[in-house]
């Protein structure tokens, strides 16, 4: 299944909005509002109403604790796994990208990320509350 660009944005910003990016859940907003209000004007038939369904959302205030845990987590990585997942999931480059970049093979990315993530999940359930 191929991922496009917006699916790919959508995936980044919905993981960004969960990490508590202040301005990710509105960059969201953005993304889809234009898709969100025809669908909303179909159902309603009437474009003040539409609008009225789409007010701007407010990021929260402050992100969950599992969140800070895998912020945490993901700070006690060294330099290369950090660089790893911020080009694949804060900058959404594909797999064939992320090895251009880095001059390796793609299929050492895809086991890199696969590494990195296992690590991550090792510490986050050692770390449970």
């Amino acid at each position: 299944m191929e991922r496009d660009s917006r699916q790919v944005l959508t995936e980044w910003l919905v993981l960004a909005a969960q990490g508590g990016g202040e301005t990710a859940f509105t960059d969201l907003h953005g993304l889809w509002r234009e898709d969100l209000r025809r669908l909303a004007l179909v159902r309603v038939e009437r474009p003040e109403a539409a609008d009225e369904l789409m007010p701007t959302p407010t990021a929260p205030a402050e992100p969950p604790d599992d969140v800070l845990r895998l912020r945490a987590a993901i700070a006690r990585l060294p330099a290369d796994q950090r660089e790893l997942l911020h080009l694949y999931y804060e900058l959404g480059r594909s797999v064939c990208e992320i090895a251009e970049v880095l001059a390796i093979p793609p299929g050492t990315v895809k086991s890199r990320l696969f590494s990195v993530r296992e690590t991550l999940k090792r510490q986050l359930e050692r770390n449970l509350p």
